[in-house]
């Protein structure tokens, strides 16, 4: 694909689901594999993009399930690439936003020039179910970038492995596992976020919350993994496991988070910015978060040049009221 484009793109369609398990195989595996073949400097690609806007409004009851996704940024976690407009920042596994066809439904989507390109609200993409999917080679794992909490109702991101399988591969996913926004009542159980590793000028997400948009409510997140993210940049960026960045009543519960890391050459002070957290909650209330396992340890590699910066669980604020956590 070229700059802004999706290898396989749905213009706001619904009911399709793309399933890469064989039924003639015993169980259920991932025998269908999706490549990008671009050159791994072309940004803003995709390899599965789910488009749509006011005049291709609709995208309900899609599934993307048992298919291994390689995206084109092959080769960023490399000390040259830290730019937030480079591939190492602007690449997508599977996307659902905007940018589809305003013309007519059968003009093909437009490319997308950001990485804050949301669904508007009165737009819906209901019941969109991504799982049990590998998915490696691209700043972001799985982004689903609703407006307002209306457009992805009944999110179901669940059983995916996203990252590479060993650390310090050059080829993994480098800046968000996965950055949801848009939902109510989303699940989010199951996943495997590993090996989130890069130079980037910026923090690093495993899973984010309403980071893009200010909106996402209701969601469960549990059971998921977390394991070996390291911000690489010497000037030193964050590094948060699980980020509630914004809606309400999210409840975060039996995750599993370790081995998260940062170059602290740059000595950012402790703080909810460029800390190394485990589970960080820096916007909206009444939120629960029950029986999570945070492991840090190691020592902060370069030169540390302020206050170490690590935190289990950050609550950035006190306005952040109604918080629940045990």
């Amino acid at each position: 694909s070229t700059n802004g484009r999706g290898l396989i793109e749905l213009n706001g369609a619904d009911n399709v689901t793309i399933d890469g398990d064989n039924p003639n195989t015993i169980g259920t595996n991932r025998n269908l594999t999706i490549t990008n073949g671009a050159t791994n400097t072309t940004t803003y690609t995709s390899v599965i993009r789910f488009a749509l806007s006011t005049l291709v409004s609709t995208g309900n009851n899609n599934t993307v399930k048992n298919c291994i996704i390689n995206g084109s940024a092959t080769g960023r976690n490399i000390s040259t690439a830290t730019s937030t407009t480079g591939t190492e920042h602007t690449t997508y596994g599977i996307l659902v936003g905007g940018g589809a066809s305003t013309l007519s439904a059968t003009t093909a989507p437009s490319a997308i020039t950001s990485v804050n390109t949301t669904i508007g609200s009165g737009i819906t993409i209901t019941s969109f179910t991504a799982d049990n999917n590998q998915i490696t080679a691209c700043a972001r794992g799985i982004a689903v970038q609703g407006s307002a909490t209306t457009v992805a109702n009944l999110l179901n991101i669940s059983n995916n492995v996203i990252g590479s399988s060993t650390s310090g591969n050059t080829t993994t996913v480098y800046s968000r596992g996965m950055t949801l926004q848009g939902f109510d009542n989303a699940t989010i159980a199951g996943n495997t976020i590993r090996n989130i590793e890069s130079y980037l000028a910026t923090a690093i997400f495993g899973i984010g919350l309403g980071e893009v948009s200010a909106s996402g409510q209701n969601a469960i997140v549990e059971k998921n993994i977390i394991i070996k993210m390291f911000s690489q940049n010497p000037t030193t960026y964050g590094v948060h496991g699980i980020a509630l960045a914004a809606g309400t009543s999210n409840t975060v519960r039996n995750n599993f988070i370790s081995d998260l890391n940062h170059v602290m050459t740059g000595g950012a002070a402790f703080g909810s910015t460029f800390g190394v957290n485990g589970i960080r909650i820096s916007s909206s209330t009444n939120h629960k978060i029950y029986y999570n396992t945070v492991s840090l340890f190691g020592t902060f590699p370069g030169t540390a040049a302020s206050s170490l910066s690590s935190a289990c669980l950050l609550i950035s604020s006190t306005s952040l009221t109604g918080i629940d956590c045990r």
